[in-house]
């Protein structure tokens, strides 16, 4: 019953501690902090500080038989959120130092909070950041993992690389402590080891630079037992970046940070089979991420790869994103195939290139294309295309701004669109009249131009 006692009267303390560093104003209404106090002074001054959170915080379920600090740490978590809306960081540093002493219940708060401190307020908190990390890591209801993964990523991002190495290979080094954990990880183990990998990559990339560096500054002096050191160090980063990402390819789930920098280790360490494998690999893994598409797509681009290997790979993507400006790439290795039509519909419905030349121009071309070469089943696919949209399509695309164009360019847009409308709706229809009349001489010339097709078809 004694440790009871002593234990709720230190807790009192250190929350009595905590309130004067926020409310600077309760030190005459609270027991002062170096004040030698009793168990009846501990407990009297224990239930004013209830009474006066029941005044000032409603829809509170006190309960009187409740001991120790639940009566009143939800309160300095309310304090705790007001510091940082207020972003009164200092304040939110000393209360996550009092309740660091607290951990039961409080070690998320804790952990995330402080996360917060950390990117607003680095440089004037980094003893506070390295003192929480520590404290932290060795918490029983925190996962040693995500800490470490956490700290690892606000060094890197203050560029402090070879402290985020350290940090990302702490758990080997200290593994009897980190045992202490029970709560399960946040994330399956194989993230933990990419994001491992990934510093190793970091390292990797800087030990490239540093020696491309020397051989640009034509500093040829050093030996070659020393240069072959180097080149074996940088191998020995890669090998290991890859050796800890490797597993994410064949997960489900968005890796697209770690395969781009796998695939980039790969080439340049295995070549360039292996480096396709790994972005196979992903695409199977992960078929409906369109960028584990255009990776592939991207790879056959840059090695040469079969107009009939881009083809597969983009069509790929189109099912995934209708709207990805390589369709356009894939409508021109199709050519001319009846595909293309619904292609460049199904762009079009999108209204981030609903004002853009580049598909309208293309999409008018097509349309030339075909009905001047009689290409019968392309033009049975166009007009399958308009009964599906010629209810929304003129009121969406096919309307002519009051006040006219603004510039040259919403002008060659608008001839386009007009040159299409008469391909879909027929020469005569309003929108295209319309825009005829708007336009000056020379641009009514090309939308004459443009229609001549119609003409002779």
């Amino acid at each position: 019953m004694d440790n009871d006692d002593d234990d709720m009267s230190s807790s009192l303390r250190r929350l009595e501690e905590l309130l004067v560093l926020i409310t600077k104003s309760t030190h005459n209404r609270y027991i002062a902090l170096d004040e030698e106090v009793d168990e009846e002074s501990v407990k009297q001054w224990f239930y004013q500080l209830i009474e006066d959170f029941k005044m000032t915080t409603s829809g509170l379920d006190y309960q009187a038989r409740a001991k120790g600090h639940t009566y009143i740490v939800p309160q300095f978590f309310k304090l705790l959120q007001e510091c940082f809306l207020t972003h009164n960081w200092q304040g939110a540093v000393k209360i996550l130092q009092a309740l660091a002493y607290e951990p039961k219940g409080t070690s998320q708060t804790i952990w995330k909070a402080g996360m917060e401190v950390m990117y607003s307020n680095a440089k004037e908190n980094d003893a506070f950041i390295s003192q929480l990390f520590r404290q932290l890591k060795l918490f029983k209801d925190l996962h040693a993992e995500d800490v470490i993964l956490e700290y690892v990523m606000y060094l890197l991002q203050q560029g402090r690389v070879s402290d985020a190495a350290a940090a990302s290979r702490l758990k080997d080094k200290r593994k009897s402590s980190f045992d202490r954990t029970v709560n399960l990880p946040s994330h399956p183990p194989f993230v933990y080891k990419a994001y491992k990998g990934l510093v190793y990559y970091i390292e990797w990339l800087q030990l490239k630079h540093s020696m491309q560096g020397k051989e640009t500054e034509g500093e040829m002096w050093q030996s070659s037992s020393q240069a072959n050191y180097d080149e074996m160090k940088i191998v020995h980063h890669a090998k290991k970046a890859i050796k800890l990402m490797d597993d994410v390819c064949d997960q489900p789930g968005v890796w697209d940070t770690f395969i781009v920098k796998l695939t980039q280790m790969k080439e340049e360490i295995e070549g360039k089979d292996a480096a396709l494998s790994v972005l196979t690999r992903y695409r199977d893994q992960n078929p409906d991420n369109p960028n584990s598409h255009r990776y592939i797509y991207d790879f056959y681009v840059k090695h040469g790869a079969s107009d009939e290997d881009k083809i597969g790979c983009l069509k790929g993507l189109v099912k995934r994103d209708p709207s990805n400006p390589l369709i356009l790439k894939l409508c021109n290795l199709l050519n001319e195939c009846h595909s293309v039509g619904s292609l460049l519909f199904n762009l079009l419905d999108y209204c981030n290139w609903q004002h853009k030349l580049t598909p309208w121009k293309k999409f008018r071309k097509y349309l030339q294309h075909i009905y001047s070469s009689k290409l019968t089943l392309n033009i049975s696919v166009v007009e399958d295309c308009w009964r599906e949209r010629e209810s929304w399509w003129p009121a969406y695309h096919f309307i002519l701004k009051s006040g006219g164009c603004a510039d040259q360019a919403d002008t060659a847009v608008l001839c386009e669109k007009a040159a299409c409308a008469a391909f879909l709706m027929g020469k005569d229809n309003t929108f295209t009249a319309e825009v005829m009349k708007s336009l000056d001489e020379a641009y009514q010339k090309k939308l004459v131009d443009m229609l001549k097709t119609l003409d002779d078809s």
